[in-house]
């Protein structure tokens, strides 16, 4: 489950019913009464979100690169970029999407997941 505090308007989670959607305002009043949880990323997640594979699990994008872990079926990605070998270990699109904004101020895009 995913608290509310974790989210942003536009981030991407999925739905009780598994489906995935874009948290709006609305979604974040009423986000802590359903339980709706992550999503986990993936090679291809990376891939929708406009990262290139470079070699194996590392991925790279404009503004950084990803190294991916793989544990038991569940991914792990460290991020990195030139100056800092690790700016964070993540494990869900919306950490993804939040980091994104936090560091460049502006919106990871993301290829519609349906």
């Amino acid at each position: 489950m995913i608290k509310q505090n974790e989210l942003r308007v536009g981030n991407w989670i999925l739905s009780v019913s598994g489906e995935p959607f874009r948290v709006n305002a609305y979604d974040l009043v009423d986000i802590e009464r359903f339980p709706h949880n992550p999503i986990v990323l993936t090679p291809e997640m990376l891939e929708r979100c406009s990262f290139e594979n470079v070699k194996g699990l590392w991925y790279e994008h404009t503004e950084f690169s990803i190294f991916l872990t793989e544990c038991g079926g569940v991914y792990f990605g460290e991020v990195l970029n030139v100056d800092s070998p690790i700016i964070a270990r993540i494990k869900y699109l919306h950490q993804l999407q939040n980091l994104f904004f936090a560091l460049f101020q502006k919106e990871l895009e993301v290829k519609e997941i349906a």
